[in-house]
């Protein structure tokens, strides 16, 4: 895989009562210059888009507690399902924690996310994710 099992003791480390969801950051992230490009430009849109309590919400190495896991419904088929895993958590109160992991080469297979077709359910699993969340804001403003 892409990450060491064994770094899970990092994550465990600061998973407390005082956190739902412990999220690892690539430390030096390992793939091609123009994936590097390309993931660190959706980072920064995403975050600023959601407005994303964590750098990184497309690692896939994290601690989630049951009891908030629990709480949300997600929707997404796509690669978009890291942002709307975080950006739900956090609304239904999360707490959140990141710990910087080591990622590695890929070594077999390869990314389904750079295809044409992935690349559009994303940015269509994205759109679908602001649209609720307008949404229950605009509800939520509605009930003050």
């Amino acid at each position: 895989g892409q990450y060491d099992i064994r770094e899970i003791k990092r994550l465990l480390s600061v998973f407390d009562d005082q956190c739902d969801l412990v999220n690892g950051y690539k430390i030096k992230r390992q793939d091609p210059i123009i994936r590097k490009i390309i993931g660190k430009i959706y980072q920064i849109l995403t975050r600023i888009i959601f407005r994303l309590p964590i750098r990184d919400p497309n690692c896939d190495f994290r601690l989630i507690r049951q009891k908030i896991i629990k709480k949300i419904d997600l929707k997404s088929t796509s690669g978009g399902v890291g942002v709307e895993l975080v950006k739900k958590i956090q609304l239904a109160g999360g707490r959140f924690k990141e710990v910087g992991v080591h990622h590695y080469p890929r070594q077999s297979g390869q990314s389904q996310f750079f295809k044409l077709k992935n690349i559009i359910e994303t940015l269509r699993d994205l759109r679908r994710l602001r649209i609720f969340i307008l949404r229950a804001q605009s509800r939520s403003n509605r009930k003050r």
